[in-house]
């Protein structure tokens, strides 16, 4: 009986098979972390005009450690302060607005539930920006009569929200597990107050400077009410949550900060309500120049 000759073994078409095979593990697992919500929201915000840093340095003062924030946007806006024929003058060099997004970005596979209440009317401590105006500006009458909470309501896109959540929960978490929504929102905040340092500079003063906290999720996210005892929930793809945070060099007073929590879905509709907003604000500062309620001076 003729033995048979055994069949050779195709030593690249195994190889290509386990590098396929290992592909396919890197793939899946990268799609389970945060980092492709990063790219898509980095890339989403590049393609409308924003100028995007990832992974952003900062000293965390009160840890004593570095930190990143995933993602800083800012957009600049320029406000015509006078008739830009006049001769020239600092004041023809214009004031710009400036818009910052500190952003977080997380996936979460549990749901995150928001206990939600009747917004009621902002408190002004909640308008978050740096500088009313530049310490180059002269009001007429106050900072206020052209950044007051009215304006803000006419514009920004936060205020119409009904409600407000100072309380949250991921559905389904382990006691042990530590939240992912706290951690999210230090975070953010901790990045804001770092911004808000870089920009609250006497070399800034011709700007006015909006800081904004957002957290990008890629999950499902509820809003809770309880009433009579009876929780009911609603889905939501944004939420505004105030959060509060102590720390050096003051540790009594605690500050509050407004914090948007929207949905991936929402993100498109977010950009455009914020870039609306941003631009309104900016034609009021230019209204403001135009009919005497502020002027600038020359240095």
């Amino acid at each position: 009986m003729t033995a048979k000759s055994a069949t050779p073994i195709d030593d690249s078409q195994s190889e290509s098979t386990d590098e396929e095979g290992l592909e396919s593990k890197i793939v899946a697992h990268l799609l389970k972390t945060g980092y492709p919500l990063e790219l898509d929201v980095a890339s989403i915000l590049e393609e409308r005009g924003w100028i995007v840093t990832s992974n952003t340095p900062f000293f965390d003062v009160d840890e004593e450690k570095h930190r990143e924030c995933d993602i800083c946007a800012v957009r600049v806006r320029r406000v015509t302060l006078q008739d830009e024929t006049a001769e020239p003058s600092f004041a023809n060099l214009g004031h710009g607005l400036v818009s910052v997004l500190a952003i977080e970005c997380k996936k979460s596979e549990k749901p995150w539930v928001f206990f939600t209440r009747t917004a009621g009317n902002a408190s002004h401590n909640q308008i978050r920006y740096v500088s009313k105006i530049s310490n180059l500006v002269t009001f007429v009458d106050t900072p206020q009569t052209v950044l007051s909470p009215g304006v803000m309501a006419r514009h920004l896109w936060y205020f119409p929200l009904a409600t407000r959540s100072r309380n949250f929960t991921e559905a389904f978490k382990s006691d042990s597990q530590t939240s992912q929504i706290w951690t999210a929102l230090n975070q953010v905040v901790k990045a804001l107050r770092h911004f808000q340092a870089q920009y609250d500079q006497p070399y800034m003063r011709h700007l006015t400077t909006f800081l904004v906290p957002v957290i990008v999720l890629d999950g499902v996210m509820f809003e809770a009410t309880l009433r009579k005892g009876d929780i009911s929930l609603q889905r939501s793809n944004h939420v505004a949550v105030e959060f509060d945070i102590v720390s050096r060099p003051d540790p009594l007073v605690a500050q509050q900060v407004l914090v948007d929590v929207i949905t991936r879905d929402y993100l498109l509709d977010y950009i455009e309500k914020v870039d609306r907003g941003f631009d309104g604000i900016r034609q009021e500062l230019e209204d403001a120049f135009k009919n005497g309620s502020a002027k600038i001076e020359d240095v």
